[in-house]
């Protein structure tokens, strides 16, 4: 058997999101909402890393409208659907997204934050990527 890893990468989430990733995201929204409720600051900045189709952060943020959401991803192709979401809900506290590469630690700048999330990159990434960029940014689980 080789030692080469096939990384194997879904294709971006299309817009309206397939039947299969919303009712993942539908699913798993809730649970990490009540998660949210008790550790996010009563006011300041979330950034989200990896945002995809920006299902996750334009469901947290009208719950939280003491709070200023940035999102962000590597991949631009998604912000104009984080974009149209915010534009279909009416969301006023989802700034317009960032590239970030959590691929690379020297790569910035990074927005300066309160708080940091990840809804999705955790889930749908390998988990040495996620490590290792909250490790790259010397960041801590909690607030």
């Amino acid at each position: 058997m080789p030692d080469t890893v096939v990384d194997d990468r879904p294709a971006i989430d299309p817009y309206p999101l397939s039947p299969y990733v919303a009712w993942a995201g539908n699913r798993n929204r809730d649970p990490i909402l009540s998660v949210f409720e008790g550790l996010f600051p009563t006011t300041g900045n979330v950034l989200e890393l990896a945002s995809g189709s920006g299902m996750h952060i334009n469901y947290f943020a009208p719950r939280f409208p003491q709070l200023q959401f940035q999102p962000s991803d590597y991949n631009a192709d998604v912000f104009e659907t984080i974009k149209a979401k915010r534009a279909e809900q009416g969301i006023t506290n989802v700034a317009d997204p960032v590239s970030i590469d959590l691929t690379n630690s020297r790569a910035g700048p990074i927005p300066r934050t309160g708080s940091m999330t990840s809804f999705s990159s955790s889930i749908s990434s390998r988990w040495r990527l996620s490590r290792s960029s909250m490790e790259s940014r010397k960041c801590r689980p909690g607030f």
